[in-house]
């Protein structure tokens, strides 16, 4: 059953509708008002010239004028209406050069009004191959933009999920370093990382997995902000910046993240699934964007050394972590410094 439109939405679309209409009816008569429009003007520039070049008398020729209405509309009505106009210059330019001169001369006159129709007509007929190969070339122009702009996309995009890849969310990163230096607002980064997702694939399959990923791919893009961004760094492991974001703040989205990760993991209870979440705030002491995400994925190695599916958040204050999990009410304080050990990834993002 289709979902009824709000009234303000229904409004917004029955005030649009006029407007399109009134669009295409303007654009429509366009299409053949203007074309029409220059034929006729055409047809009375040929005529207007034919008679002044009577009056010039024959010793003066105005055969070159008629290459503007003949030109003018090959290039912007069409091959039949240039044609037609070189075929009235011809007879204009017969006239006036047929009355000017003894009967005799009638041969002469006749040839060169053919010989005027066939060179006008032809260049009638350039400029109308040059528009339409103008217009070819547009249409081309347009279709490589619109490829380059998607394989842009594309290598910047996580083909299973839609969010940035490694190497687009290195470079969202770096930009909002820059302005996290440049003008000292918050800066909060979080990792994330599922848990038991290999026993979710040895157990269901590839494809499974697959769809899982994207599921939750899906709930993380829509749980931040909308000025956060979200990327998958590689197989089961997510980051997101969260920039004007406290820590706080951050902690609370991602405690959003973690309740709807937990409904998903309803359909897959036997494998234990949950995800192990580091967070951290961009510190003045940070000498690089790679020591924001060192920390938070130092502080996602403790959760997994704690237990798995929860979430470690520093505060960078003494090299304190807090650890956080959902289904428990202890908070677990450990230095900074002693979870170090216990990270066995690098800590670079991937390229």
């Amino acid at each position: 059953m289709k979902t009824p439109l709000p009234l303000s939405q229904e409004l917004t679309i029955d005030k649009e509708q006029p407007q399109k209409a009134h669009s295409f009816e303007r654009k429509n008569a366009w299409s053949w008002r203007f074309p029409l429009r220059t034929a006729i003007v055409g047809v009375f520039l040929v005529l207007i010239i034919g008679i002044l070049d009577y009056y010039t008398g024959a010793n003066v020729s105005l055969a070159l004028l008629y290459l503007l209405p003949v030109t003018a509309a090959g290039w912007f009505v069409g091959r039949r209406v240039a044609l037609l106009l070189a075929a009235l210059a011809a007879v204009a330019w017969f006239v006036p050069d047929y009355l000017l001169h003894d009967a005799g001369y009638l041969p002469v006159s006749f040839w060169n009004a053919v010989t005027i129709f066939c060179i006008f007509g032809g260049m009638g007929l350039v400029m109308t191959v040059l528009r339409e190969e103008r217009d070819r070339l547009r249409v081309s122009l347009e279709r490589l933009a619109d490829l380059a702009e998607r394989e842009a996309h594309a290598a910047r995009t996580d083909p299973l999920t839609g969010l940035q890849n490694a190497r687009a969310f290195h470079e969202s990163l770096e930009r909002a370093w820059a302005g996290f230096l440049r003008h000292g607002q918050p800066l909060a980064l979080a990792f994330i990382d599922l848990d038991n997702f290999k026993i979710i694939n040895d157990r269901h399959g590839h494809a499974a997995g697959d769809e899982l990923l994207d599921r939750l791919a899906n709930e993380l893009h829509s749980t931040v902000r909308k000025e956060d961004i979200a990327g998958r760094l590689g197989g089961d492991e997510f980051a997101v910046l969260l920039p004007g974001a406290t820590i706080d703040s951050s902690r609370q989205v991602m405690r959003r993240f973690q309740e709807r990760v937990q409904t998903i993991a309803d359909d897959f209870a036997e494998s234990g699934l949950g995800v192990s979440i580091g967070l951290a705030a961009a510190t003045p002491q940070m000498e690089s964007s790679q020591q924001l995400l060192k920390a938070a994925d130092l502080a996602m190695y403790q959760v997994k050394a704690s237990g798995k599916d929860g979430m470690a958040v520093d505060y960078g204050e003494m090299g304190q972590l807090t650890v956080l999990h959902p289904n428990r009410t202890a908070k677990a304080p450990v230095n900074r410094n002693d979870s170090a050990s216990t990270s066995a990834k690098s800590n670079t993002l991937p390229e």
